[in-house]
């Protein structure tokens, strides 16, 4: 993509996408990729750039990038056939925002109670060419519809409105120093050393522990387990050019093996 590309694509709006995208409800991966790119043509075709609310140009923490679109997008696609609940909960996220949002579902699914005072278009579950024409013309009308009346009434509420006067639910932005961010991030990952640190800690206790029941019929029978020094140099330091799910997995092969044994010798536990 050339620049200019680029720059005219950041200056299209965003439409954020939630929906389906894995196996629920008798419906496959490809059907909810089937349904995506209906949706996704309609919202091109309507003026926006269609984008799933988990997706984000930059790297970060998937749960807060997901709050972030809920709040920011101008306007939200929510698929809820199947009543996925990551969807149903970022619906409610975004209806909490009480920000444009067009809900669409299929013939197959109910209407959730809560849910039910929102206009929600239809569409079928077995995406028959002729009800799919017809649905692509009434979700592009309605989200240019939606989207236009949010811009000219600063009153335009979709949800809260049925309520009385209620304040919608806003997200504060603090900016920090570069320095301070990368200290931050910093600490997290030394607490991250630590704990898995302690974890290893944990495992050579109950190693240790064991050792007297396994270490010995695996001893005589395993190359690498005796080139290792015992299980108890697995998590001591002296194996640090193994990783931590080398290290696990030579254990359960050293279990396995020794309770082999011990059922030959008909002293199984």
């Amino acid at each position: 993509m050339t620049q200019p590309e680029k720059r005219k694509l950041d200056d299209v709006p965003t439409c954020g996408l939630v929906m389906p995208i894995s196996a629920i409800d008798g419906c496959d991966e490809q059907h909810w990729a089937e349904v995506q790119a209906i949706i996704q043509e309609v919202v091109a075709k309507a003026g926006f750039q269609p984008r799933l609310v988990s997706e984000a140009n930059e790297v970060g923490i998937i749960h807060q990038r997901i709050v972030q679109n809920l709040y920011e997008d101008p306007i939200v696609v929510c698929d809820v056939s199947a009543k996925n609940p990551n969807v149903m909960f970022e619906l409610g996220l975004r209806l909490a925002f009480d920000r444009p949002t067009v809900i669409i579902k299929d013939d197959q699914t109910p209407y959730s109670f809560d849910t039910s005072p929102i206009e929600h278009l239809g569409y079928r579950r077995d995406l028959r060419h002729a009800s799919v024409l017809e649905f692509k013309e009434k979700l592009f009308k309605k989200i240019r519809d939606t989207h236009e009346s949010a811009s000219k009434n600063d009153d335009y509420s979709p949800f809260l409105r049925h309520f009385g006067r209620l304040t919608p639910a806003s997200i504060s932005s603090d900016e920090v120093p570069i320095s301070d961010f990368l200290l931050s991030a910093l600490d997290s990952l030394s607490r991250q050393v630590s704990a898995l640190s302690s974890s290893n800690a944990a495992i050579k206790a109950t190693v240790d522990r064991l050792a007297p029941k396994i270490t010995q019929p695996f001893l005589t029978t395993s190359p690498e387990f005796r080139k290792r020094g015992g299980l108890g140099s697995l998590f001591d330091g002296s194996s640090d050019d193994m990783s931590d799910e080398g290290r696990i997995g030579l254990l359960a092969q050293a279990i396995a093996d020794a309770k082999s044994k011990a059922r030959e010798r008909g002293d199984d536990q």
